[in-house]
């Protein structure tokens, strides 16, 4: 089902109690719009064009040697599959009927895909693709992964370390001691060339390295909330933020212009504080942070806005629905929205234009 849900003025309101409303926002059913029925990831190639990932559900099966009433034991065997957005036609068509396992992927400038696994890093065009990096049964769990300006893929995750795959596919592991205080790596960002940023878990910081040179700031000595970083962004201006908090380090933003870091937590738009808040996922859209916050004792995934002083809603993506994937396309002022929504967990995509 595709639902158009507003149209008004190019004009960004961010006023209090109403939330941010923009100029286009529609809404897709995964199940009616997409080739399966449960959004499972979304990305954006080097021309802005969006890959989504959906689950399409096969009849249950029970294993051969499995009594017929032990139902709980059935086997799914579904398949995820790949579309890509039509927007001319607006609509999704499907590209692969058989999208292997994975935990991330995204698309070089080339075109390639690179897919992440808790275990592997897999380079693939069309439908063959191969293993560039394949971690041992007990070297840790791959969990992020960001490609840099050179065309360098660094990936690393929690006991794996950091390893840079250059564009020859050469692989280049950083670990404790040295350089690394800690190998376990939640968060990786470059936003510019020679520069490379990574959280360290827990309660250890972040590092920066730049020019081959390694900088380690920890929350002790920025006094900044920096001991569960889930992700970075940087704005126009080269401030990098950083989203963080959990519910023994409360975040939910840092700040460093280049010297200085600071730690913000905003008001939500009616001025009170979101209690317990984590920020996840940040993207920058030119204008304005978009951020996945997660909140409460199950974690619910919300969508907020950031002006530099308060958070906004989002008009019309319900603040019950937990918010759990988000892309912002800059090429054509795109902002996507994956959630779930209802007593029934409706998959859903928001499209909304800037």
């Amino acid at each position: 089902m595709n639902r158009v849900i507003g149209c008004v003025a190019a004009l960004f309101l961010p006023a209090a109690g109403f939330g941010a409303t923009f100029p286009e926002h529609r809404v897709y059913d995964v199940a009616d719009e997409l080739p399966g029925s449960s959004l499972l990831g979304m990305a954006l190639d080097a021309e802005g064009r969006a890959f989504f990932v959906a689950w399409e559900p096969g009849p249950r099966v029970l294993p051969a040697d499995t009594e017929r009433m032990a139902s709980s034991l059935a086997v799914d065997p579904g398949r995820r599959r790949l579309a890509v957005y039509d927007p001319e036609a607006d609509a999704f068509h499907a590209v692969s009927d058989s999208f292997p396992f994975f935990s991330d992927f995204l698309f070089d400038p080339d075109g390639t895909l690179w897919i992440l696994t808790p275990k592997a890093v897999t380079k693939r065009r069309g439908e063959t693709g191969r293993v560039v990096l394949d971690l041992q049964a007990d070297r840790g769990l791959l969990q992020a992964m960001a490609l840099d300006a050179e065309g360098a893929l660094w990936v690393g995750g929690l006991k794996s370390g950091l390893y840079r795959i250059g564009p020859d596919e050469a692989v280049t592991p950083f670990a404790s001691p040295e350089p690394l205080p800690s190998d376990d790596v939640t968060a990786i960002h470059a936003p510019d060339p020679g520069t490379l940023w990574i959280a360290l878990w827990y309660d250890v910081g972040v590092a920066c390295l730049r020019d081959g040179t390694w900088t380690f700031h920890d929350p002790r000595s920025t006094g900044a909330p920096l001991q569960a970083v889930w992700c970075f962004e940087t704005d126009g201006d080269g401030v990098l933020w950083v989203g963080a908090g959990n519910r023994e380090f409360p975040g939910p933003l840092a700040r460093f212009d280049g010297a200085t870091w600071s730690a913000v937590d905003p008001p939500d738009e009616d001025g009170s504080p979101i209690e317990g808040a984590a920020v996840r996922k940040l993207a920058w859209d030119g204008e304005r942070l978009w951020a996945v916050i997660s909140v409460g004792r199950e974690g619910q995934g919300r969508i907020r806005t950031f002006d530099g002083h308060r958070w906004s809603r989002v008009s019309d993506v319900p603040d019950e629905a937990t918010v759990q994937h988000l892309e912002v396309d800059r090429i054509h002022d795109t902002v996507w929205i994956g959630t779930v929504e209802g007593a029934g967990r409706t998959s859903r995509l928001h499209r909304i234009g800037l």
